[in-house]
């Protein structure tokens, strides 16, 4: 939707490399690149601008091992169907 272009737009001006995993009804999940920006420099950007974007809340967290090994798992059987 178009209310939550904002939101994209910041992420992509502030972490380029970031990838927009899901989007539904105003919750946005990202997976960034880990050279990219520390987690402080991530928190602080977020809370200067949460006023701006309309952000009621947010986390950030470390992928999971459970996460990895579905993404892996995800991605092998995409290569055998091709």
């Amino acid at each position: 939707p178009r209310e939550f272009q904002n939101v994209v737009d910041f992420m992509m001006a502030f972490i380029p490399n970031s990838e927009l995993l899901e989007n539904f009804g105003g919750r946005f999940r990202y997976t960034l690149p880990k050279v990219d920006v520390s987690l402080s420099q991530l928190f602080g950007e977020i809370e200067r601008k949460r006023l701006d974007l309309d952000i009621e809340d947010y986390s950030i967290s470390q992928t999971t091992l459970e996460q990895v090994f579905i993404g892996f798992a995800k991605e092998q059987e995409e290569n055998e169907n091709t």
